[in-house]
C-alpha cells in the first residue's frame, strides 16, 4: 500500500524509486488510485476554501473593544 507515501508527496519532494513504486501500485490497485483521487479532491477543495476566506470582502473588522476583549482573554488563558 502506497497511501502514507502518497501523502509524503504533500509534504516534500520523492524520489525516484519513492515516485515509481507510487506509479507502479496505482496501476494495479483500485483502492489506492481511489484514495489518491479523494486526496488531490480534498486539496482542491481546501485550497478554493482558503482563496474564499482570504479575499477582502469576507474580511470582517473587529471593533476596537471587541479586539481589547481577544488580547485579554488569550493573555490570560492558562495553557
Amino acid at each position: 500500500m502506497v497511501a502514507p507515501l502518497y501523502s509524503y508527496a504533500l509534504d516534500r519532494k520523492l524520489t525516484i524509486v519513492e515516485r515509481i513504486r507510487i506509479r507502479i501500485h496505482l496501476a494495479t490497485c483500485n483502492a489506492c488510485t481511489k484514495y489518491v483521487e479523494n486526496l488531490k479532491f480534498m486539496r482542491q477543495a481546501f485550497r478554493a476554501h482558503d482563496a474564499v476566506i482570504d479575499s477582502p470582502e469576507n474580511q470582517v473588522p473587529l471593533k476596537p473593544d471587541a479586539r481589547e476583549r481577544l488580547k485579554t482573554a488569550t493573555r490570560d488563558a492558562k495553557p
